[in-house]
């Protein structure tokens, strides 16, 4: 889901202590899809003329490979083409999907190739996605002195843009002297988000204000870290009803 950078750790107080971090963040793809964590299959026409097949087959191909790239493995499948069948319709994607089981299903329509050009359709159906929708996303383009090679490069493009974002931002952790503080700060050093929650958990037990809030902020951004937006919220809720420190009001702009 992220990757990091090494961590810069800046003391800005001495008690609390608060360290500056540098994270490398994963974002949606330019097409505003996050396929991390997600089952994805690619679908297309078996049974149409060998021309367009082969075209298919390796856009299809090229398309799996570099979006392996961005970590993201894809089952490819063929299937029939059919006159009744619309895959522009949520419908229809929807039974595709569910007939193999994945989360996310790309399907290739027909391409379209005349003596020295290509239009090339791709419909993607989400089942985890925010809206319940069908989008197609299109390629076009000039054919190479072999189609197949004008297919890989489409598909290379394609890929390109569904593979996750990148950008660095900056986190702020606060922390105490004593043993359980360390150690939740090691395990946050070394991104084991779970682990300094287990740590923080014991941490909010305290009577003191001040340092209850602490661990509640740190909770926040470990829920944060592990992509639980909503839970990461109630923590920092509770943070700030102890006592509110200025970071909380940075990584509240991150929801």
């Amino acid at each position: 889901m992220k990757r990091f950078l090494p961590f810069l750790f800046l003391c800005l107080s001495c008690s609390p202590n608060v360290y500056e971090m540098a994270f490398e963040m994963r974002k949606d793809s330019d097409a505003g899809v996050d396929l991390n964590g997600k089952s994805v299959a690619l679908m297309y026409y078996d049974n149409i003329p060998e021309d367009e097949l082969e075209f298919c087959i390796a856009l299809s191909e090229s398309f799996s490979q570099n979006l392996a790239a961005g970590q993201t493995e894809m089952e490819l499948y063929h299937i029939s083409y059919e006159d009744s069948l619309n895959i522009s319709h949520n419908e229809s994607m929807r039974e595709l999907l569910m007939s193999v089981g994945s989360d996310v299903v790309f399907v290739l329509d027909r391409p379209e190739l005349s003596e020295n050009q290509f239009y090339q359709l791709l419909y993607f159906y989400d089942s985890m996605g925010k809206e319940d929708e069908t989008i197609n996303f299109s390629a076009q383009g000039r054919i190479a002195s072999k189609a197949s090679q004008s297919a890989s490069a489409a598909g290379k493009t394609i890929a390109n843009s569904f593979l996750p974002n990148w950008s660095v931002e900056n986190f702020y952790l606060i922390s105490f002297d004593g043993l359980a503080w360390t150690k939740a700060l090691d395990e946050v050093a070394a991104c084991r988000w779970w682990e300094a929650m287990q740590i923080y958990l014991e941490l909010v037990k305290t009577n003191n204000t001040i340092r209850r809030s602490a661990a509640e902020y740190n909770l926040a951004l470990c829920c944060y870290m592990l992509s639980n937006k909503e839970l990461a919220a109630k923590w920092l809720d509770r943070s700030d009803k102890d006592y509110q420190f200025p970071q909380s009001k940075s990584l509240r702009r991150k929801f």
